[in-house]
Protein backbone atom coordinates (compact mmCIF):
# COMPACT_ATOMS: atom_id res chain seq x y z
CA UNK A 1 0.00 0.00 0.00
CA UNK A 2 2.45 2.62 -1.26
CA UNK A 3 1.06 5.79 -2.69
CA UNK A 4 2.38 9.32 -2.38
CA UNK A 5 -0.08 12.19 -2.07
CA UNK A 6 0.33 15.81 -3.00
CA UNK A 7 0.69 18.48 -0.27
CA UNK A 8 -2.89 19.71 -0.73
CA UNK A 9 -4.33 16.26 -0.08
CA UNK A 10 -2.13 15.94 3.01
CA UNK A 11 -3.18 19.34 4.34
CA UNK A 12 -6.85 18.59 3.70
CA UNK A 13 -6.51 15.22 5.46
CA UNK A 14 -4.76 16.75 8.49
CA UNK A 15 -7.42 19.47 8.77
CA UNK A 16 -10.18 16.87 8.40
CA UNK A 17 -8.73 14.87 11.30
CA UNK A 18 -8.56 18.00 13.48
CA UNK A 19 -12.16 18.94 12.61
CA UNK A 20 -13.49 15.45 13.37
CA UNK A 21 -11.65 15.53 16.70
CA UNK A 22 -13.11 18.95 17.53
CA UNK A 23 -16.62 17.73 16.72
CA UNK A 24 -16.24 14.83 19.14
CA UNK A 25 -15.02 17.10 21.95
CA UNK A 26 -17.53 19.95 21.52
CA UNK A 27 -19.60 18.75 24.54
CA UNK A 28 -16.55 19.32 26.76
CA UNK A 29 -17.01 23.08 26.32
CA UNK A 30 -20.15 22.96 28.47
CA UNK A 31 -18.39 21.07 31.28
CA UNK A 32 -17.46 22.85 34.48
CA UNK A 33 -14.67 22.55 37.03
CA UNK A 34 -13.99 19.46 39.12
CA UNK A 35 -12.59 19.21 42.63
CA UNK A 36 -9.77 16.97 41.43
CA UNK A 37 -6.78 19.33 41.33
CA UNK A 38 -8.63 22.13 39.51
CA UNK A 39 -8.56 24.18 42.69
CA UNK A 40 -4.84 23.46 43.13
CA UNK A 41 -3.99 24.45 39.57
CA UNK A 42 -6.34 27.40 39.11
CA UNK A 43 -9.24 28.17 41.43
CA UNK A 44 -7.18 28.47 44.64
CA UNK A 45 -3.73 29.01 43.13
CA UNK A 46 -2.46 32.46 44.13
CA UNK A 47 0.13 32.35 41.34
CA UNK A 48 -2.56 32.05 38.69
CA UNK A 49 -5.14 34.29 40.35
CA UNK A 50 -2.53 36.96 41.03
CA UNK A 51 -0.87 36.67 37.61
CA UNK A 52 2.53 36.21 39.22
CA UNK A 53 4.37 35.63 35.95
CA UNK A 54 7.91 35.66 37.29
CA UNK A 55 7.20 33.35 40.23
CA UNK A 56 5.42 30.91 37.92
CA UNK A 57 8.74 30.27 36.20
CA UNK A 58 10.28 28.80 39.35
CA UNK A 59 7.34 27.43 41.35
CA UNK A 60 6.24 23.80 41.35
CA UNK A 61 2.53 22.98 41.58
CA UNK A 62 1.03 19.67 42.72
CA UNK A 63 4.50 18.09 42.96
CA UNK A 64 5.32 19.04 39.37
CA UNK A 65 7.56 21.62 37.76
CA UNK A 66 5.86 22.65 34.51
CA UNK A 67 6.10 26.43 34.10
CA UNK A 68 4.78 26.56 30.53
CA UNK A 69 1.66 24.69 31.62
CA UNK A 70 1.11 27.11 34.49
CA UNK A 71 1.77 30.11 32.24
CA UNK A 72 -0.88 28.87 29.81
CA UNK A 73 -3.42 28.47 32.63
CA UNK A 74 -2.58 31.95 33.89
CA UNK A 75 -3.06 33.39 30.42
CA UNK A 76 -6.48 31.71 30.34
CA UNK A 77 -7.28 33.39 33.65
CA UNK A 78 -6.33 36.77 32.22
CA UNK A 79 -8.80 36.21 29.37
CA UNK A 80 -11.59 34.18 30.99
CA UNK A 81 -11.31 34.69 34.73
CA UNK A 82 -12.71 31.54 36.33
CA UNK A 83 -15.12 30.75 33.47
CA UNK A 84 -14.49 27.05 32.79
CA UNK A 85 -15.51 27.35 29.12
CA UNK A 86 -12.31 29.17 28.15
CA UNK A 87 -10.02 26.62 29.79
CA UNK A 88 -11.83 23.74 28.10
CA UNK A 89 -11.63 25.59 24.80
CA UNK A 90 -7.85 25.95 25.12
CA UNK A 91 -7.46 22.25 25.96
CA UNK A 92 -9.56 21.35 22.92
CA UNK A 93 -7.64 23.63 20.57
CA UNK A 94 -4.24 22.36 21.74
CA UNK A 95 -5.41 18.74 21.45
CA UNK A 96 -6.59 19.38 17.88
CA UNK A 97 -3.20 20.93 17.09
CA UNK A 98 -1.49 17.85 18.53
CA UNK A 99 -3.74 15.59 16.44
CA UNK A 100 -2.85 17.65 13.35
CA UNK A 101 0.85 17.21 14.17
CA UNK A 102 0.49 13.45 14.68
CA UNK A 103 -0.74 13.20 11.10
CA UNK A 104 2.36 14.97 9.80
CA UNK A 105 4.66 12.98 12.07
CA UNK A 106 3.42 9.72 10.54
CA UNK A 107 3.67 11.22 7.04
CA UNK A 108 7.30 12.23 7.66
CA UNK A 109 8.07 8.86 9.22
CA UNK A 110 6.50 6.91 6.32
CA UNK A 111 6.33 9.33 3.36
CA UNK A 112 5.80 6.59 0.76
CA UNK A 113 2.76 5.09 2.43
CA UNK A 114 -0.84 5.91 1.54
CA UNK A 115 -2.17 9.03 3.22
CA UNK A 116 -4.89 6.92 4.90
CA UNK A 117 -2.25 5.40 7.21
CA UNK A 118 -1.40 8.78 8.73
CA UNK A 119 -5.08 9.80 8.63
CA UNK A 120 -6.29 6.87 10.73
CA UNK A 121 -3.35 6.94 13.16
CA UNK A 122 -4.03 10.63 13.82
CA UNK A 123 -7.79 10.13 13.98
CA UNK A 124 -7.51 7.32 16.52
CA UNK A 125 -5.16 9.50 18.53
CA UNK A 126 -7.64 12.37 18.42
CA UNK A 127 -10.87 10.56 19.24
CA UNK A 128 -9.89 7.54 21.35
CA UNK A 129 -11.81 7.47 24.68
CA UNK A 130 -8.63 6.74 26.64
CA UNK A 131 -7.53 10.28 25.74
CA UNK A 132 -10.63 12.01 27.08
CA UNK A 133 -9.04 12.46 30.50
CA UNK A 134 -6.12 14.40 28.99
CA UNK A 135 -8.45 16.79 27.15
CA UNK A 136 -11.62 17.11 29.25
CA UNK A 137 -9.75 17.63 32.54
CA UNK A 138 -8.62 21.24 32.82
CA UNK A 139 -5.77 20.37 35.19
CA UNK A 140 -4.31 17.97 32.64
CA UNK A 141 -3.40 20.85 30.34
CA UNK A 142 0.17 19.59 30.65
CA UNK A 143 -0.62 16.49 28.58
CA UNK A 144 -1.93 18.22 25.47
CA UNK A 145 0.71 20.94 25.74
CA UNK A 146 3.76 18.71 26.13
CA UNK A 147 2.34 16.33 23.54
CA UNK A 148 2.15 19.09 20.93
CA UNK A 149 5.73 20.24 21.53
CA UNK A 150 6.97 16.63 21.66
CA UNK A 151 5.44 15.63 18.31
CA UNK A 152 6.43 18.93 16.67
CA UNK A 153 10.01 18.21 17.78
CA UNK A 154 9.91 14.75 16.22
CA UNK A 155 8.71 16.28 12.95
CA UNK A 156 11.56 18.81 12.83
CA UNK A 157 14.01 16.01 13.64
CA UNK A 158 12.75 13.97 10.70
CA UNK A 159 13.20 17.05 8.50
CA UNK A 160 16.74 17.38 9.90
CA UNK A 161 17.50 13.77 8.95
CA UNK A 162 16.30 14.42 5.41
CA UNK A 163 17.86 17.84 4.81
CA UNK A 164 20.84 17.61 7.17
CA UNK A 165 20.59 21.30 8.10
CA UNK A 166 21.54 22.23 11.66
CA UNK A 167 18.78 24.80 11.99
CA UNK A 168 16.24 21.95 12.12
CA UNK A 169 18.23 20.32 14.92
CA UNK A 170 18.08 23.64 16.78
CA UNK A 171 14.31 23.78 16.24
CA UNK A 172 14.09 20.22 17.58
CA UNK A 173 16.03 21.13 20.72
CA UNK A 174 13.89 24.23 21.31
CA UNK A 175 10.65 22.22 20.96
CA UNK A 176 12.03 19.53 23.28
CA UNK A 177 12.82 22.18 25.87
CA UNK A 178 9.26 23.52 25.59
CA UNK A 179 7.91 19.97 25.99
CA UNK A 180 9.91 19.25 29.13
CA UNK A 181 8.89 22.63 30.57
CA UNK A 182 5.28 21.56 30.02
CA UNK A 183 5.55 18.08 31.55
CA UNK A 184 8.50 16.08 32.88
CA UNK A 185 7.44 12.96 30.94
CA UNK A 186 9.11 14.57 27.92
CA UNK A 187 12.56 13.61 29.29
CA UNK A 188 12.41 10.44 27.17
CA UNK A 189 12.52 12.57 23.99
CA UNK A 190 16.22 11.92 23.10
CA UNK A 191 15.68 8.16 23.43
CA UNK A 192 12.84 8.45 20.90
CA UNK A 193 15.24 10.30 18.58
CA UNK A 194 17.61 7.32 18.71
CA UNK A 195 14.65 5.04 17.94
CA UNK A 196 13.81 7.16 14.88
CA UNK A 197 17.45 6.94 13.75
CA UNK A 198 17.17 3.15 13.94
CA UNK A 199 13.85 3.06 12.07
CA UNK A 200 15.18 5.30 9.31
CA UNK A 201 18.41 3.21 9.13
CA UNK A 202 20.67 6.10 10.12
CA UNK A 203 23.20 4.16 12.27
CA UNK A 204 21.88 5.37 15.66
CA UNK A 205 24.97 4.37 17.66
CA UNK A 206 27.50 6.07 15.42
CA UNK A 207 29.46 9.05 16.75
CA UNK A 208 27.90 11.22 14.06
CA UNK A 209 24.39 10.49 15.37
CA UNK A 210 25.08 10.45 19.09
CA UNK A 211 27.14 13.63 19.46
CA UNK A 212 24.32 16.06 18.50
CA UNK A 213 22.10 14.41 21.10
CA UNK A 214 24.36 15.14 24.06
CA UNK A 215 22.63 18.47 24.87
CA UNK A 216 19.27 16.66 24.75
CA UNK A 217 20.43 14.05 27.26
CA UNK A 218 21.91 16.71 29.55
CA UNK A 219 18.54 18.50 29.68
CA UNK A 220 16.75 15.17 30.24
CA UNK A 221 18.98 14.27 33.18
CA UNK A 222 18.57 17.71 34.77
CA UNK A 223 14.79 17.73 34.49
CA UNK A 224 14.53 14.06 35.43
CA UNK A 225 16.47 14.59 38.66
CA UNK A 226 14.46 17.73 39.38
CA UNK A 227 11.18 15.82 38.96
CA UNK A 228 12.34 13.04 41.29
CA UNK A 229 13.46 15.55 43.93
CA UNK A 230 10.15 17.45 43.84
CA UNK A 231 7.91 14.37 43.78
CA UNK A 232 9.88 12.57 46.49
CA UNK A 233 8.73 15.25 48.93
CA UNK A 234 5.09 14.21 48.73
CA UNK A 235 4.05 12.08 45.73
CA UNK A 236 6.48 9.13 45.67
CA UNK A 237 5.73 6.33 48.13
CA UNK A 238 8.49 4.70 50.19
CA UNK A 239 10.14 1.94 48.16
CA UNK A 240 9.47 -0.68 50.85
CA UNK A 241 5.71 -0.06 50.54
CA UNK A 242 5.71 -2.71 47.79
CA UNK A 243 8.00 -5.64 47.20
CA UNK A 244 10.17 -5.65 44.07
CA UNK A 245 8.01 -8.41 42.56
CA UNK A 246 4.82 -6.44 43.26
CA UNK A 247 6.34 -3.44 41.52
CA UNK A 248 7.24 -5.55 38.49
CA UNK A 249 3.80 -7.17 38.51
CA UNK A 250 1.87 -3.89 38.71
CA UNK A 251 4.10 -2.20 36.12
CA UNK A 252 3.55 -5.15 33.78
CA UNK A 253 -0.18 -4.97 34.43
CA UNK A 254 -0.24 -1.34 33.30
CA UNK A 255 1.93 -2.10 30.27
CA UNK A 256 -0.40 -4.90 29.11
CA UNK A 257 -3.74 -3.32 30.00
CA UNK A 258 -3.00 -0.09 28.15
CA UNK A 259 -2.47 -2.20 25.01
CA UNK A 260 -5.68 -4.14 25.61
CA UNK A 261 -7.69 -0.96 26.18
CA UNK A 262 -6.42 0.52 22.93
CA UNK A 263 -8.72 -2.03 21.26
CA UNK A 264 -11.35 -2.59 23.95
CA UNK A 265 -11.57 0.59 26.08
CA UNK A 266 -13.70 -0.83 28.90
CA UNK A 267 -14.34 0.28 32.50
CA UNK A 268 -13.23 3.88 32.35
CA UNK A 269 -12.51 5.62 35.63
CA UNK A 270 -10.48 8.59 36.71
CA UNK A 271 -8.94 6.52 39.51
CA UNK A 272 -7.85 2.87 39.41
CA UNK A 273 -6.97 1.55 42.89
CA UNK A 274 -4.23 -0.95 43.62
CA UNK A 275 -5.55 -4.50 44.23
CA UNK A 276 -4.17 -4.82 47.77
CA UNK A 277 -6.20 -7.97 48.47
CA UNK A 278 -6.26 -11.62 47.54
CA UNK A 279 -7.04 -10.35 44.05
CA UNK A 280 -3.42 -9.20 43.61
CA UNK A 281 -2.28 -12.79 44.15
CA UNK A 282 -4.54 -14.18 41.44
CA UNK A 283 -3.13 -15.75 38.28
CA UNK A 284 -4.36 -12.75 36.32
CA UNK A 285 -1.91 -10.38 38.01
CA UNK A 286 0.83 -12.98 38.50
CA UNK A 287 0.86 -13.68 34.75
CA UNK A 288 1.26 -10.03 33.74
CA UNK A 289 5.11 -9.99 33.75
CA UNK A 290 5.12 -13.01 31.42
CA UNK A 291 2.65 -11.36 29.02
CA UNK A 292 4.63 -8.11 29.04
CA UNK A 293 7.89 -9.96 28.32
CA UNK A 294 6.22 -11.83 25.45
CA UNK A 295 4.93 -8.61 23.88
CA UNK A 296 8.28 -6.87 24.22
CA UNK A 297 10.39 -9.89 23.31
CA UNK A 298 8.40 -10.88 20.23
CA UNK A 299 8.51 -7.31 18.94
CA UNK A 300 12.32 -7.44 19.05
CA UNK A 301 12.48 -10.83 17.35
CA UNK A 302 10.56 -9.59 14.29
CA UNK A 303 12.61 -6.41 13.84
CA UNK A 304 14.01 -7.49 10.45
CA UNK A 305 10.77 -8.57 8.78
CA UNK A 306 8.28 -6.34 10.58
CA UNK A 307 10.27 -3.24 11.43
CA UNK A 308 7.09 -1.21 12.10
CA UNK A 309 6.06 -3.56 14.92
CA UNK A 310 9.40 -3.20 16.67
CA UNK A 311 9.30 0.57 16.25
CA UNK A 312 5.72 0.83 17.52
CA UNK A 313 6.30 -1.32 20.61
CA UNK A 314 9.53 0.51 21.45
CA UNK A 315 7.90 3.94 20.94
CA UNK A 316 5.07 2.83 23.24
CA UNK A 317 7.48 1.34 25.81
CA UNK A 318 9.78 4.37 25.92
CA UNK A 319 6.99 6.93 26.28
CA UNK A 320 5.01 4.94 28.86
CA UNK A 321 7.93 3.60 30.93
CA UNK A 322 8.08 6.45 33.45
CA UNK A 323 4.41 6.08 34.45
CA UNK A 324 4.18 2.30 34.81
CA UNK A 325 4.34 2.72 38.61
CA UNK A 326 7.47 0.68 39.22
CA UNK A 327 8.28 3.69 41.37
CA UNK A 328 4.88 4.42 42.90
CA UNK A 329 3.71 7.99 42.30
CA UNK A 330 0.27 8.64 43.75
CA UNK A 331 -2.29 6.06 44.82
CA UNK A 332 -3.53 4.76 41.44
CA UNK A 333 -2.14 1.72 39.64
CA UNK A 334 -2.78 3.23 36.19
CA UNK A 335 -4.47 6.21 34.53
CA UNK A 336 -6.05 6.82 31.14
CA UNK A 337 -4.02 10.00 30.65
CA UNK A 338 -0.76 8.04 30.67
CA UNK A 339 -1.60 6.69 27.19
CA UNK A 340 -1.67 10.11 25.51
CA UNK A 341 1.57 9.89 23.50
CA UNK A 342 2.32 6.15 23.94
CA UNK A 343 -0.74 5.18 21.90
CA UNK A 344 0.83 6.69 18.79
CA UNK A 345 3.17 3.68 18.71
CA UNK A 346 0.29 1.23 19.15
CA UNK A 347 -1.89 2.83 16.47
CA UNK A 348 1.11 2.94 14.15
CA UNK A 349 1.48 -0.83 14.45
CA UNK A 350 -2.19 -1.42 13.68
CA UNK A 351 -2.31 0.75 10.55
CA UNK A 352 1.10 -0.24 9.19
CA UNK A 353 0.16 -3.92 9.60
CA UNK A 354 -2.98 -3.30 7.57
CA UNK A 355 -0.95 -1.47 4.91
CA UNK A 356 1.38 -4.48 4.71
CA UNK A 357 -1.43 -6.89 3.80
CA UNK A 358 -0.81 -8.35 0.34
CA UNK A 359 -4.42 -9.00 -0.67
CA UNK A 360 -6.10 -5.79 -1.90
CA UNK A 361 -9.62 -6.90 -0.99
CA UNK A 362 -8.63 -7.90 2.55
CA UNK A 363 -6.75 -4.62 3.01
CA UNK A 364 -9.76 -2.55 1.90
CA UNK A 365 -12.13 -4.55 4.08
CA UNK A 366 -9.83 -4.04 7.07
CA UNK A 367 -9.67 -0.28 6.46
CA UNK A 368 -13.47 -0.20 6.40
CA UNK A 369 -13.43 -2.04 9.74
CA UNK A 370 -11.02 0.60 11.08
CA UNK A 371 -13.41 3.35 9.96
CA UNK A 372 -16.29 1.62 11.78
CA UNK A 373 -14.05 1.22 14.83
CA UNK A 374 -13.32 4.97 14.74
CA UNK A 375 -17.04 5.74 14.76
CA UNK A 376 -17.48 3.49 17.82
CA UNK A 377 -14.56 5.23 19.54
CA UNK A 378 -16.14 8.62 18.82
CA UNK A 379 -19.39 7.52 20.48
CA UNK A 380 -17.55 6.11 23.50
CA UNK A 381 -15.54 9.33 23.82
CA UNK A 382 -18.72 11.41 23.73
CA UNK A 383 -20.07 9.28 26.56
CA UNK A 384 -16.87 9.68 28.59
CA UNK A 385 -16.69 13.45 28.01
CA UNK A 386 -20.05 13.85 29.77
CA UNK A 387 -18.56 12.17 32.85
CA UNK A 388 -16.33 15.25 33.25
CA UNK A 389 -19.37 17.56 33.54
CA UNK A 390 -18.79 18.15 37.28
CA UNK A 391 -17.36 16.53 40.39
CA UNK A 392 -20.47 14.45 41.10
CA UNK A 393 -20.54 12.75 37.69
CA UNK A 394 -16.77 12.31 37.80
CA UNK A 395 -16.55 10.53 41.13
CA UNK A 396 -19.80 8.63 40.66
CA UNK A 397 -18.18 6.80 37.74
CA UNK A 398 -15.24 5.79 39.96
CA UNK A 399 -17.60 4.58 42.68
CA UNK A 400 -19.65 2.56 40.18
CA UNK A 401 -16.49 1.00 38.74
CA UNK A 402 -14.90 0.24 42.13
CA UNK A 403 -17.65 0.22 44.79
CA UNK A 404 -16.43 0.40 48.40
CA UNK A 405 -12.78 0.62 47.31
CA UNK A 406 -11.76 4.23 46.58
CA UNK A 407 -12.14 6.33 49.72
CA UNK A 408 -11.22 9.62 48.08
CA UNK A 409 -13.95 9.17 45.44
CA UNK A 410 -16.55 9.22 48.22
CA UNK A 411 -14.74 12.05 50.00
CA UNK A 412 -14.55 14.24 46.87
CA UNK A 413 -18.14 13.54 45.86
CA UNK A 414 -19.28 14.22 49.40
CA UNK A 415 -17.43 17.54 49.41
CA UNK A 416 -19.15 18.55 46.17
CA UNK A 417 -22.56 17.50 47.47
CA UNK A 418 -21.99 19.40 50.69
CA UNK A 419 -21.23 22.62 48.83
CA UNK A 420 -24.36 21.99 46.74
CA UNK A 421 -26.44 21.77 49.93
CA UNK A 422 -27.13 18.03 49.63
CA UNK A 423 -26.14 17.41 53.23
CA UNK A 424 -27.72 13.98 53.70
CA UNK A 425 -25.98 12.57 50.62
CA UNK A 426 -22.76 14.34 51.58
CA UNK A 427 -22.83 12.73 55.03
CA UNK A 428 -23.39 9.29 53.52
CA UNK A 429 -20.37 9.74 51.25
CA UNK A 430 -18.22 10.95 54.13
CA UNK A 431 -19.20 7.99 56.28
CA UNK A 432 -18.40 5.62 53.42
CA UNK A 433 -14.98 7.22 52.98
CA UNK A 434 -14.28 6.74 56.70
CA UNK A 435 -15.43 3.14 56.53
CA UNK A 436 -12.93 2.40 53.74
CA UNK A 437 -10.14 4.44 55.32
CA UNK A 438 -10.67 5.51 58.95
CA UNK A 439 -9.24 8.91 59.74
CA UNK A 440 -9.74 10.44 56.29
CA UNK A 441 -9.32 14.15 57.06
CA UNK A 442 -11.63 15.48 54.36
CA UNK A 443 -14.43 13.14 55.37
CA UNK A 444 -14.11 14.06 59.06
CA UNK A 445 -14.21 17.75 58.18
CA UNK A 446 -17.30 17.21 56.05
CA UNK A 447 -19.17 15.43 58.83
CA UNK A 448 -18.10 18.18 61.24
CA UNK A 449 -19.52 20.84 58.91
Amino acid sequence: MRKKSNPRVQLFSAIAVAILTAMVYLPSLSNGWTNWDDQVYVLENYLVLGHNWSELLTAHVSANYHPLTMLSLTLDHVIWGTEAFGYHLTNLIVHCVCTFLVFYFIRKLEPNRHVLIAFFVALLFGIHPMHVESVAWISERKDVLYGSFFIAGLITYLIYLRKNKNKFLFYTFFLFLCAVLSKAMAVVFPVVLILIDWYKKKKPWSRKRLMPKIPFFIVSIIFGLLAVRIQSQSAIADFDTLTVFQRIMFASYGFVMYVVKSIVPFQHATFYPYPFTEESRSMFYLSMPIVAILIFGLSLLVHKRFRHITFGVLFYSITVALVLQFISVGLAIKADRYTYLPYIGIFFIYLMSIASLKHDGLRRATLVAVAVFCVIMMLLSRKQIVVWKDSETLWTQVIEAFPDKVYNAYSHRGSYRGKAGQWDKAKEDAQMALKIRPGTAGANDLIGN
